[in-house]
């Protein structure tokens, strides 16, 4: 399954220093600058769990991803989500981060805590 980069915040860290951080270890690669796009509010059925997400995006760096334990990296093109194994959610939130019209927030309710079990989708903003 094919998923974006991503990570937990570690105490004292902001989202922004996490990302920046996350993408350094699982990637090699350094980024700057990185700009908030979605807000993501997720509810888990099995176990009442509540994730927010922080999705964000930042212009390419140089060089490409190296080799790591977090599964294969590849640079993806947004319109080919549709015919990758991806969770559920992928396809309906990300081409939303790339348009202009400001953070998107949304509520998603996954089944299990395995990101291919999502059930709902809500986009709460921008309309």
């Amino acid at each position: 399954m094919w998923n974006g980069i991503g990570g937990k915040l570690q105490p004292g860290e902001d989202p922004f220093t996490t990302c920046i951080r996350e993408v350094r270890e699982e990637t090699g690669l350094t980024i700057t600058g990185p700009v908030l796009r979605a807000l993501l509010v997720i509810s888990v059925k099995s176990t009442g769990g509540l994730w927010t997400i922080f999705v964000f995006t930042a212009a390419s760096p140089a060089g490409e991803p190296v080799a790591s334990d977090e599964g294969e990296l590849a640079w993806v093109d947004v319109g080919q989500l549709n015919s990758l194994p991806v969770p559920a959610d992928l396809p309906v939130i990300l081409p939303r981060v790339f348009e202009d019209g400001g953070v998107v927030v949304a509520r998603l309710e996954y089944e299990t805590e395995d990101a291919a079990s999502v059930s709902r989708v809500e986009i709460l903003g921008p309309s």
